[in-house]
């Protein structure tokens, strides 16, 4: 095991009420036919935490848009433009415009995101920012 492997947090996969952790096969397991085609076609393998169980998780193909706000739960974002602004100015507001990355991220066939510092821009501009990521990627 690599030095960086062990100081890595592992990845989570918060599904509804379920808690799932990515895992990652070992090199010599890639022989496997199976294993090759669920990390090639980019899906991933996942250990329920609560149960123990080894499942492999799909590619999303619902699109959907996320926020999350420094120290603070993603939540999920209305699909409609004006909806989800609403979401992120009630967000902010009952939380507070606070330092450290704003991540609004999208989930399409790729997932991408909109990482941003408060101390480099104002709310407006937040907001700004965040309209034209939802457009864009809604079209």
């Amino acid at each position: 095991m690599s030095e960086n492997s062990r100081k890595s947090k592992p990845e989570m996969i918060i599904d509804g009420a379920r808690r799932l952790m990515v895992v990652t096969p070992a090199k010599y397991l890639f022989n496997s036919t199976m294993i090759h085609d669920v990390i090639t076609r980019g899906r991933k393998f996942v250990v329920d935490i609560d149960t123990g169980l080894l499942e492999i998780y799909p590619l999303t193909t619902k699109k959907r848009f996320t926020f999350r706000l420094p120290g603070r739960p993603e939540v999920e974002l209305a699909t409609k433009l004006d909806v989800a602004l609403v979401q992120i100015r009630d967000y902010i507001l009952d939380w507070g415009w606070q330092s450290g990355r704003y991540t609004l991220k999208y989930y399409g066939k790729y997932m991408t995101y909109l990482d941003s510092d408060p101390k480099q821009q104002n709310y407006g501009q937040f907001m700004e920012y965040a309209r034209e990521f939802i457009s864009k990627k809604r079209s």
